[in-house]
């Protein structure tokens, strides 16, 4: 028998859904899900005073449609290098040359990485994106 269950965000399938099934696998299990979910969905829901499906056409209908354009990948901002050659990204500190202290630099940031550029457009410092907190790289 599989009975490793997925992470469910929702407490409500956690104690309506969950308690007494047996799933064979994740096939078996997002079977009965899929028809748990058609039952469920279908009852006027005491919190929202409607079925689950009724209010997601009208919050639809009120959502903008995306740009034409992607939005940029790079989270952006300047700043003059102090004198301890870190620039702070979140909660991380990310090392600099030192020949950029005292300097304006721009810092390009994304889930990725973090890259710092001088003025004229040269790399001074690129570093793999930590996600921890309270880092210091170097």
């Amino acid at each position: 028998m599989w009975h490793t269950v997925p992470c469910l965000a929702n407490g409500y399938l956690v104690t309506s859904f969950l308690p007494g099934r047996h799933f064979s696998g994740p096939d078996d299990f997002s079977t009965q899900l899929q028809a748990w979910l058609k039952v469920v969905n279908r009852r006027v829901h005491r919190t929202l005073g409607a079925r689950p499906a009724d209010p997601w056409e009208a919050d639809r209908a009120q959502m903008l449609t995306p740009p034409a354009v992607d939005p940029p990948t790079w989270w952006r901002f300047s700043t003059r290098m102090g004198r301890d050659h870190y620039v702070r990204v979140d909660t991380c500190d990310y090392s600099v040359g030192l020949a950029a202290i005292g300097h304006q630099v721009t810092v390009l940031t994304d889930s990725e990485g973090v890259v710092v550029l001088a003025s004229g457009g040269e790399i001074v410092a690129q570093h793999a994106r930590c996600w921890a907190r309270h880092q210091t790289l170097t």
